[in-house]
Parts: C-alpha cells; sequence; structure tokens
C-alpha cells in the first residue's frame, strides 16, 4: 500500500525548453524540491500528463532554475504528450520496465535497416504505445512512430530490445524519410564530408569548380 500511494504522487509543473545537452535523449528535468515532492530520484521513470500521456527519465534541473516549478523537455516529448513550452503538465513517478519488444510504424518510407541499429541508437530511451519517435541515421534521422510494446506498459528501451518495423516503404524513396542533405553552394563537386549517398556516388557526377562551401540540413518530421 505504501508503494502504490508513492506512485500516485502527482505535480503540476510549467514547461520549458530542455537543455540543448538534453536534446533527444528522453530526459525530464524537475527541481529537488518536486523530486522530493513525488519522493523520486535521478534516472528514475516518470509519467507525463497533458493532452497525452509519454514518459521521461528524470534528471535533475541545474542549480539556476531550482524552485521555479518548471519542467525541461525536448520538442519531440512535448509533441508525444501534446503540449508546449509555457503549458502546464502533471507528473508522477511510476515503475521501470525494460523493453523486451518494441513495434513501430516508419512514418515515412526508409530504406532497408536492420532492426538491430534501432535498439542501439535508441538504449536507455523510455517510451510508449502512441509516441514518435527519431532515429539518428547518416546526420540526419528516421521518424517512427511507437504502436505497441512488450511489455503492454511504459518501457525503457535497451540493447536487448527486439524491434520489429511496420510499413517501411520503399527503399528507393529513402530520402522521404530522413533529413535531408541537400548542397547548396557546388563550387568543385565534391561531396562534403559525412554525406554518404554523396560518397556512394563516387566521381562521375563532379562538377568543375571551387569546393562545396556548406551543406543545408532539412528536417522532415
Amino acid at each position: 500500500m505504501c508503494c502504490a500511494n508513492r506512485l500516485d504522487k502527482k505535480i503540476a509543473l510549467v514547461i520549458l525548453e530542455a537543455y540543448n545537452r538534453d536534446v533527444g535523449t528522453g530526459v525530464a528535468r524537475v527541481g529537488s524540491e518536486v523530486l522530493k515532492s513525488i519522493e523520486a530520484s535521478s534516472n528514475d521513470l516518470i509519467e507525463l500528463i497533458g493532452h497525452r500521456r509519454t514518459t521521461a527519465k528524470l534528471l535533475q534541473l541545474y542549480p539556476h532554475d531550482e524552485k521555479k516549478g518548471i519542467i525541461r523537455i525536448d520538442g519531440l516529448i512535448r509533441n508525444n504528450v501534446g503540449a508546449n513550452i509555457g503549458d502546464h503538465i502533471v507528473i508522477r513517478k511510476i515503475t521501470s520496465q525494460r523493453a523486451e519488444k518494441v513495434t513501430v510504424e516508419a512514418i515515412h518510407p526508409i530504406p532497408e535497416i536492420d532492426e538491430r541499429y534501432l535498439a542501439d541508437a535508441l538504449d536507455t530511451i523510455p517510451v510508449s504505445t502512441g509516441d514518435k519517435i527519431m532515429v539518428p541515421y547518416f546526420g540526419g534521422h528516421l521518424t517512427f512512430q511507437v504502436v505497441d510494446t512488450k511489455p503492454n506498459s511504459m518501457v525503457v528501451i535497451d540493447q536487448k530490445t527486439i524491434f520489429v518495423i511496420t510499413n517501411p516503404g520503399s527503399p528507393s524513396k529513402m530520402r522521404a524519410g530522413i533529413a535531408t542533405m541537400r548542397v547548396v553552394k557546388d563550387f568543385e563537386g565534391y561531396p562534403a564530408k559525412g554525406c554518404e549517398p554523396c560518397h556512394r556516388r563516387g566521381s562521375k557526377e563532379r562538377k568543375s569548380g571551387p569546393f562545396i562551401s556548406y551543406i543545408e540540413i532539412s528536417s522532415i518530421l
């Protein structure tokens, strides 16, 4: 009964943007007084309740942000909870469970990919059914939606989690699913470092002139 009461403790907080270091890590930061209020510690799992529900891993705010009644979360978590910066959301501590299996649906057509890569790329990230997740891929990202988890609850991914990808689309349309790299100003035609699709084309498509100056990244969510 004691444990059940502890997990039922909730608190409402105002959303602010995540620290840069936390973007894409599934982290929510709160003050030490909030941790005490819900009887939680750093690295515990919480449920975030807004227009929707999602999950995140707790860390403590930096000292200058203490005692402000805020929670710092990134844009992906805000999207998953259905809230914006300045909104109030409710959080509560929940029991952490390992993700044995996660089924995801590709939001856009994606290239052929080994499902084991997702487990490596998302290691330690908490997810729940309905969440959107982004996986780093050649300087961009692939976007998926979680359609099922085993166990059927809020879970934490590790390197042993089995992933199943549905609706992968056509590999020939792979650019639609990743952050598209486009050469904005071509001075030699040599592909910029890190542009893997450009390197594969080799020298046949090189043009005359100076070197590439920069690359524009256009994210597709």
